[in-house]
């Protein structure tokens, strides 16, 4: 899909900064990448959402428009595991989150569902980090990122059944003639 850009500033360096991209794989398992047409340059917006770029002069009025410029090229390979998240380790047991690290953690961020920001940590420079969080009643996404840049995403399911609503039909007949016949 093309995303067009319009603002007279050639001059100033610009950004387009794509949120929830965790979120958005987690939940299409599509990878996103953003293609710069004018200068030929595809970023992997996992590694990497912000992309920086000068807008060039187009068009007579004050107006430079680029209506083709970037693509966002959305593939359905599956993000692969990436060697790198192999030393992050996340535990979320009883509201309390514990991720440990081979380096420095540098920040965490958690959404839901719905991409929404829940908790974030930023400038934690220790390996390990422990915070008491909750997480009930959906699917959260735990986004962790060392300080040299390894990222890692893990799915968290906040969705319990408790046990008492179990136990209340264990009460009924298992055989259905009996429990016709009574």
């Amino acid at each position: 899909m093309t995303i067009g850009v319009k603002t007279s500033d050639t001059r100033s360096r610009l950004s387009l900064e794509f949120g929830n991209i965790p979120a958005f794989i987690a939940s299409t398992g599509a990878k996103a990448i953003l293609k710069d047409t004018y200068l030929n340059i595809k970023q992997d917006l996992v590694r990497n959402p912000v992309y920086t770029f000068t807008q060039r002069a187009s068009g007579l009025d004050k107006q430079s428009v680029d209506k083709n410029r970037f693509i966002l090229q959305l593939t359905n390979e599956t993000v692969r595991k990436n060697d790198a998240d192999e030393g992050i380790n996340i535990l979320y047991r009883s509201g309390i989150l514990k991720i440990t690290s081979d380096e420095n953690i540098g920040a965490i961020y958690i959404y839901d569902s719905q991409g929404r920001l829940v908790h974030s940590a930023h400038s934690v420079n220790f390996t390990e980090y422990t915070h008491r969080v909750s997480l009930r009643g959906g699917i959260f996404l735990i986004q962790v990122r060392t300080i040299s840049g390894k990222l890692k995403v893990e799915k968290i399911n906040g969705l319990s059944i408790t046990l008492s609503a179990l136990t209340r039909f264990s009460s009924y007949p298992t055989d259905m003639d009996n429990f016709i016949n009574k």
